[in-house]
């Protein structure tokens, strides 16, 4: 008998779960999501509004974009070996020592220089832009912080790279785009030509401190130097670093050659209050519509599970212990861990 109940059970169960698989159907959730259509639409217009009025507790800023090009100086003054106009001829050691040909990764190392801690931090600090970071900190009157306020300017860097500077690169064209965000539009596009500007100086200085350099050691080994034709090789590259150095001084655009200077934007760059109401209204259609599936899907498991115990008679075990059942369990699981200590006493 035992047995025989216990197969009946089991049997009431496959045709239970049966039951409720048979019973999934799209078009009662459609018509759960139709009934509850007011429900849905308020939730979606005042999720919708609240995003509206988060987007416009938050400050505007604005972006300044400049575009820029990456000048190729692989060839000062033509002093290539295939392009060298007068009857000498400059080998290949000579040419890898005055300048060295053009690599495939130019491009990527400009972009490094650009982003650079180095150059960001001279750039910091050559222009103060430490006032615009924190500008609530700044006095503008007396040109000083206030008194209780302390410049980070690890910090500060970070957050200028992080937040306020972002440079593109279009691989395919080699158009470097350097956007600056800042409250104020003026300052924004201001500062974004500036930081071109001050990157050309910056390069203009390493390429002349190397070439100071080069010429220097150039000059020792001419001392030192007896060979007619070691002297006239030494003479060629000294002849090649002057027209670098005249290169680099005579260039304004130095490395960047600027295509579309920054002008001060007319549209804020943040809040954008379009995609900010659109997300909101699109976050709260979504929760509303799967919360009013779920509750449908719970409800037809609820009546399912009630069907099932009344044609089985079998219910699930489900108590509910209050705050003194759950302390009572807290109490014995201790009492049964905690042992008691061993009697020292003698008989």
């Amino acid at each position: 008998m035992t047995i025989e109940k216990t197969s009946h059970q089991e049997l009431g169960s496959v045709q239970a779960i049966n039951e409720i698989k048979q019973d999934v159907d799209l078009l009662n959730y459609i018509y759960a999501v139709f009934d509850a259509k007011w429900f849905i639409l308020i939730v979606t217009i005042i999720t919708g509004a609240s995003s509206i009025y988060f987007a416009l507790s938050l400050p505007e800023t604005y972006q300044g974009v400049v575009r820029v090009d990456v000048v190729d100086i692989s060839d000062p003054g033509r002093v290539k070996p295939d392009s060298r106009l007068t009857q000498e001829s400059i080998g290949m050691l000579e040419y890898d020592f005055l300048l060295r040909a053009k690599k495939e990764n130019y491009v990527q190392k400009v972009l490094a220089h650009l982003k650079s801690k180095q150059f960001t931090r001279r750039f910091l600090d050559n222009y103060n832009i430490y006032r615009y970071i924190y500008h609530q900190e700044w006095d503008n009157t007396t040109s000083t912080w206030n008194k209780e306020f302390l410049l980070d300017k690890g910090l500060a860097q970070k957050i200028f790279m992080k937040d306020i500077i972002q440079i593109a690169h279009a691989p395919k064209t080699d158009i470097v785009a350097v956007k600056i965000i800042d409250k104020d539009p003026a300052i924004a596009a201001e500062l974004s030509n500036l930081y071109i500007y001050a990157f050309n100086q910056y390069m203009r200085e390493q390429a002349l401190a190397k070439v100071d350099e080069k010429i220097q050691y150039l000059q020792e080994s001419l001392d030192q130097t007896g060979a007619t034709e070691i002297k006239q090789m030494l003479f060629r590259l000294m002849e090649a670093q002057t027209a670098l150095a005249m290169l680099a001084n005579g260039r304004k655009e130095y490395i960047l050659e600027v295509l579309d200077p920054a002008i001060s934007p007319y549209s804020r760059h943040s809040p954008d209050m379009k995609l900010t109401s659109i997300l909101g209204s699109l976050a709260g259609l979504l929760l509303s519509t799967s919360l009013v599936i779920a509750l449908t899907v719970l409800g037809r498991l609820k009546n399912a599970l009630a069907d099932y115990s009344a044609k089985t008679g079998r219910k699930p075990i489900a108590r509910r212990l209050g705050l003194r059942g759950w302390l009572q369990k807290l109490f014995k699981l201790l009492r049964h861990r905690v042992k008691p200590p061993l009697s020292t006493e003698s008989d």
